[in-house]
């Protein structure tokens, strides 16, 4: 099924909400990246944080709750500033926020930077724990594994020595 996305361009990242009718997903409109909703009949596009223009994907991820949004913004080098491609090598600035479905009640939950450079890994995530407590996320080469607490922002930081991939919750056995 093709959803129509109007002038929104390349959406990626889809996350569908946990009852199947909605999904978020990043998408841009010219250099700006946004977290956006849709019904699955294609209709109610919404752009949400649209004060938020990100130069990457933002990662949209549903808590298992449906009750919120987890997603990643993207700094320039300087305020106002477009990143250039050395930037893209030795990291951005990221900010991990989380907010309703609707987009109120915005929440700055974590800040960082990933030193991705060369064959590494930029930020990963961010991914919700199956029970909604936490939101994990992966800093990057060089970084860590970030568990954050949605409700309260806590940071727990479980280092990391190699680069690595795309993160996800294990069942514990």
């Amino acid at each position: 099924m093709k959803l129509p996305t109007g002038s929104v361009l390349d959406p990626v990242d889809p996350s569908w909400s946990p009852d199947g009718g909605s999904i978020a997903f990043s998408g841009r409109i010219g250099e700006d990246w946004f977290v956006y909703t849709m019904s699955l009949d294609g209709s109610e596009l919404v752009r949400l944080a649209s004060d938020l223009p990100s130069p990457q994907q933002t990662q949209p991820a549903w808590s298992p709750d449906g009750s919120r949004i987890a997603f990643v913004t993207w700094e320039g080098a300087a305020p106002g500033a477009k990143p250039s491609g050395l930037d893209f090598e030795t990291g951005l600035p990221f900010t991990v926020w989380s907010m309703a479905t609707d987009g109120s009640d915005r929440r700055r939950l974590y800040e960082s930077c990933c030193m991705i450079g060369g064959a590494g890994y930029g930020v990963q995530g961010p991914v919700w724990s199956p029970d909604g407590t936490s939101i994990l996320v992966f800093q990057g080469s060089g970084g860590g594994l970030q568990v954050i607490d949605p409700r309260t922002g806590d940071v727990f930081e479980i280092p990391a020595k190699d680069p690595m991939g795309a993160v996800a919750w294990r069942p514990v056995p």
